[in-house]
């Protein structure tokens, strides 16, 4: 009777409006009890009249087609009238996007939203445990079980491969949870079997294994982030927490891949010349500006992460060594740059802007305090995300691992920093990247875990190697 009223009344009140001149919205903010139960939180809204054509809702808040956020809506009615938002009122007005799928098409999109929501906590706590329990085997291995460590090599490659197949889980979405895991072990396992045959060294594995991430992810933002929106390693849009760009989980597996696979370039191929160095820190500054650019990963902690990263790697490949004068003139370019990413976005239209620019405009019409307000808010959430989420334990587990072996097996760490001295200068940019994206980013701890999968994982993969070497040799001696 509610909803048959309700109708009616919508029905009688557009008889009323021109919507030649006029606007209607019609939304709830609130779902149906029984939907709330499946986690189908985001609810309906319908708008018809002046300026808005037939298709899908967007708004510069989520750059997605078929998403807005509650705040869009009274900046909407607030520029329907002319009347300007108040200082730090959020959102944006609301447009629409020529879309011919109708409204099967709209709630096929939200089912996909729910499932991959729904599916996501056990696939990222799965991988998770999956980790710290081959993480803890490997130790195990290593120190008591050495006839076993050509059985960790495979494990520890299988999953630093776990990001990518979920990331090309997208492109075989899946409705139901056992489908979606069944796919993704599949996709890791395959891509384990094809580099652990193709490339025989294990420095060539870690290599392909962390060269085809950066490649996937870059080719991705280049394309408009399609595998990412849909991956349950990427930002979730029912949790609100982003819509665009890249999130902090596969920006920090950016990175420390990409440490770790340029490491791994210029100490295969530096024989050949100095060029290969340059040509992999042009490769960087290339992955710096996907993570930077507003219009790629507009990721902002990311932009920063990459560049300490990036930048120590630099110092130590073309130098060997670290300045306090040099990091000085790092963390100045630094701020040039990001300075001018941001006035950059600020000048787009606004419907094109990320909230680097929107910052300008906040920045604008509060003053430097926004600047403040915002380094407070990610920091307490840092703080927060750090003694909860799960992905501290990966973190951790990782950052341990490779301080025993630091100094366990005796000797050892001396013998690969000597053996391979620029993957050891990944290491060393991969852990400054990792630190920094705990440090500035406000779920820095996500991103910090994810850089560590590939430093980390790749340090105990290198040791194991070393190891089995030395074995080998003593066992020749004899």
């Amino acid at each position: 009777k509610a909803l048959e009223d309700g109708d009616a009344f919508i029905g009688r009140l557009l008889n009323k409006l021109d919507l030649k001149s006029d606007l209607i919205m019609v939304l709830t903010p609130l779902g149906p009890l029984r939907e709330l139960k499946n986690n189908n939180r985001l609810t309906p809204i319908i708008i018809a009249g002046k300026g808005v054509d037939r298709g899908w809702v967007s708004s510069p808040s989520t750059h997605r087609m078929g998403v807005v956020t509650n705040l869009d809506v009274g900046v909407t009615i607030l520029n329907f009238f002319g009347i300007s938002p108040l200082s730090g009122q959020g959102g944006a007005v609301i447009g629409s996007v020529r879309n011919d799928k109708g409204i099967e098409g709209i709630l096929t999109f939200n089912q996909r939203l729910v499932e991959i929501f729904n599916q996501r906590p056990f696939l990222i706590r799965s991988f998770v445990f999956s980790l710290i329990a081959v993480v803890g085997a490997s130790l195990f291995v290593l120190f008591f079980k050495t006839q076993y460590l050509h059985m960790i090599k495979p494990c520890l490659l299988f999953i630093m491969l776990i990001p990518h197949s979920y990331l090309l889980l997208s492109m075989v979405h899946q409705p139901v949870l056992i489908g979606s895991v069944l796919i993704a072990l599949l996709i890791a396992l395959v891509l384990t079997i094809i580099v652990w045959y193709v490339f025989r060294q294990t420095l060539d594995r870690i290599l392909a294994v962390c060269v085809l991430l950066v490649v996937i992810l870059s080719v991705d933002q280049w394309t408009g982030a399609r595998l990412i929106k849909s991956s349950p390693l990427g930002y979730d849009v029912i949790s609100g927490a982003r819509f665009y760009g890249i999130g902090n989980e596969y920006m920090g597996a950016l990175v420390g891949a990409a440490c770790i696979g340029g490491a791994c370039l210029i100490e295969r191929f530096v024989r050949y010349g100095r060029w290969v160095v340059w040509g992999v820190l042009l490769c960087l500054a290339v992955v710096l500006s996907v993570l930077a650019l507003p219009w790629w990963g507009a990721n902002v902690g990311g932009a920063v992460s990459a560049f300490a990263a990036f930048g120590i790697l630099a110092m130590l490949v073309t130098m060997h060594s670290i300045t306090w004068r040099r990091v000085v003139a790092m963390a100045a370019v630094l701020a040039v740059l990001l300075t001018a990413i941001f006035i950059l976005d600020s000048f787009r239209a606004i419907e094109s802007q990320s909230h680097m620019g929107q910052t300008v405009k906040l920045v604008q019409e509060n003053g430097v305090q926004e600047l403040f307000n915002i380094a407070y808010r990610k920091i307490s959430m840092n703080i927060r995300l750090f003694r909860y989420t799960i992905w501290t334990r990966v973190f951790l587990s990782s950052l341990v691992s490779m301080i025993i072996l630091f100094y366990r097996p005796e000797g050892i760490f001396k013998d690969v920093r000597e053996r391979y001295p620029n993957l050891s200068y990944g290491f060393i940019s991969g852990l400054v990247g990792s630190i920094a994206a705990f440090a500035v980013n406000d779920s820095g701890i996500v991103a910090a875990a994810t850089s560590m999968i590939y430093v980390g994982l790749s340090f105990i993969l290198i040791i194991t190697q070393r190891l089995q070497e030395i074995i080998m040799e003593k066992k020749g001696a004899l």
